[in-house]
């Protein structure tokens, strides 16, 4: 399902993926507490997410590309889920992986913090890099 998130999946073939029954499969997602369709759902909301995080893709097009039928049902679907529309979260996780946002944010809280990001971000700053973010 991640690799082809487009296709229009259906139990049956994914079972068949998996070299098990229709009814085995479902008893095994059922024992997880998830339905067929809702595994559906979260993985294609996982690739919406990695979309709008690291892609210039727009909106509409990241509905296309993660297999959902109308970018209005991406959105309100998106919303349910996250509590925020699609473009808000694409800002904030944006936010969140920029070093000086990170910064800004540490700074409205604790002054040693501050101290130490903007230390931390300028080391890389002054050589052109991006700092690793999995560091900071």
């Amino acid at each position: 399902m991640t690799q082809d998130p487009q296709r229009k999946w259906h139990l049956e073939d994914v079972a068949k993926t998996l070299y098990t029954t229709p009814s085995t499969l479902r008893r095994h997602l059922s024992k997880e507490g998830v339905s067929f369709c809702q595994l559906l759902l979260d993985v294609r909301m996982g690739i919406a997410l990695n979309y709008l995080t690291f892609s210039n893709y727009s909106v509409f097009q990241i509905s296309h590309r993660c297999g959902f039928g109308s970018n209005a049902y991406f959105c309100d679907a998106f919303k349910r889920k996250y509590g925020m529309t699609p473009s808000q979260f694409r800002t904030q996780s944006r936010q969140a992986n920029d070093p000086n946002a990170i910064a800004t944010m540490a700074s409205q809280n604790d002054e040693s913090i501050k101290k130490y990001f903007n230390g931390y971000n300028n080391a890389f700053l002054l050589k052109n890099e991006v700092p690793p973010i999995n560091r900071i």
